[in-house]
């Protein structure tokens, strides 16, 4: 049994390619691509649900039908991957059964690397998204292997990347030159005695490596820092309670480790679709985490136009999450500042950045350098001309 689902443009190569391939694999289901779903060695791999393929001794079982049952249309888009799809394969794991997929990169995302998956592996659909999308892969290539391979499914498919229409961005050349304004504003600000005011971002489940550096900040006079607990907003509008109640549950854990109340920002939000912007208060905001998927407008690319330095606090103590994917990230090259703690990372963002990392600095392990969050403070200072006060 074949299930797929119209989230892809197909297909490329025929189909028939690819279940010659798979004949002969020892497996009982299996799919195109696939993912990992958790944070450090605690990975789940799972199949990417656009496309699965189940033989009899799956579909005789009773197994699939018990997990089946558990889809509901509470779920929205979101809550399907969290709950469902990334779940999926490891429920059927866990009963015993094997599984396969024709890529086994599990690095190679559908969404950002469709070329990749055409050329390496000849996976045989691709993602919708990918044609909305900003590519850092030559979607000219794309277009070119789809027109040689399937002519009449080239003339539906349209490059046509995605802008949100209610957030409008210069260019990042723009962005980058208005960083030195902004920088001489805070050196002025510092130079009248006047706080710095600071913001550290942490998500719901974040281990926060910035804490160090906050209290770092408050002993210093310099500055005026405090916390906000960013909510996971891929959950959406239903999960609204759910979501809350996980920040709420975070700021109680800041307190217990010593973190007064009065420095924590509540983020309240009256509906999850809608942004509460408590950045633009603040003379710097840092971030922890160069993904978007889901901080939404609390990431370093929404600093664009607004009055604050963005800085990030780089969470690689290992190396083995920072691929060169996630390295390309443009919320790199968002932020005034990025402060690697290990050495390797950084290495690998300065071959990989567009510019060539020059915003990047190592500075050690928070957690086991007790230094190195004041080698952080005495750079920002440095830079932003601040004198003991």
């Amino acid at each position: 049994m074949i299930i797929l689902n119209d989230s892809c443009y197909g297909p490329v190569y025929p189909l028939s390619e690819i279940f010659i391939r798979m004949e002969n694999e020892a497996c009982d289901f299996w799919g195109f691509n696939g993912y990992k779903h958790g944070k450090h060695r605690n990975f789940k791999s799972y199949i990417s649900s656009n496309f699965y393929v189940f033989r009899k001794k799956v579909l005789f079982s009773r197994y699939i039908d018990e997990f089946f049952s558990r889809i509901v249309k509470k779920y929205d888009r979101n809550g399907v991957i969290a709950k469902l799809e990334s779940e999926f394969t490891a429920f059927l794991e866990e009963k015993g059964f094997l599984w396969q997929t024709v890529c086994d990169d599990f690095e190679l995302d559908s969404i950002h690397n469709p070329l990749s998956l055409l050329k390496k592996y000849r996976v045989p659909l691709v993602k919708k998204k990918a044609f909305q999308r900003t590519q850092h892969e030559d979607m000219n290539e794309v277009f070119k292997i789809i027109s040689e391979n399937n002519p009449k499914l080239r003339e539906c498919i349209h490059f046509k990347p995605v802008v949100l229409a209610d957030y409008k961005f210069s260019s990042i050349k723009e962005h980058l030159s208005s960083l030195e304004v902004k920088r001489q504003k805070l050196s002025q600000k510092a130079g009248k005695r006047e706080k710095i005011s600071a913001i550290l971002l942490t998500g719901v489940w974040d281990h926060f490596p910035s804490q160090s550096l906050f209290e770092e900040m408050c002993k210093d006079s310099a500055f005026n820092p405090y916390i906000a607990v960013i909510p996971d907003l891929r959950k959406g509008s239903d999960s609204k309670m759910e979501i809350l109640l996980e920040v709420a549950k975070r700021e109680k854990e800041l307190q217990k480790g010593g973190i007064a109340e009065e420095r924590i920002i509540p983020i309240r939000l009256d509906h999850i679709d809608l942004w509460t912007d408590i950045c633009s208060n603040f003379d710097i905001v840092f971030y922890n985490s160069p993904q978007s998927f889901s901080s939404f407008r609390y990431a370093p690319r929404y600093s664009v136009g607004r009055n604050f330095l963005p800085i990030m606090i780089n969470d690689d103590i290992s190396d083995l999450n920072y691929d060169e994917r996630i390295l390309c990230f443009d919320a790199y090259r968002y932020c005034w500042k990025v402060f690697f703690s290990n050495e390797k990372t950084l290495e690998k963002y300065q071959k990989l950045s567009a510019d060539k990392g020059k915003n990047a600095v190592y500075f050690g392990n928070m957690q086991n350098d007790s230094q190195s969050s004041v080698r952080v403070l005495d750079n920002l200072k440095q830079e932003l001309g601040i004198l003991n006060h």
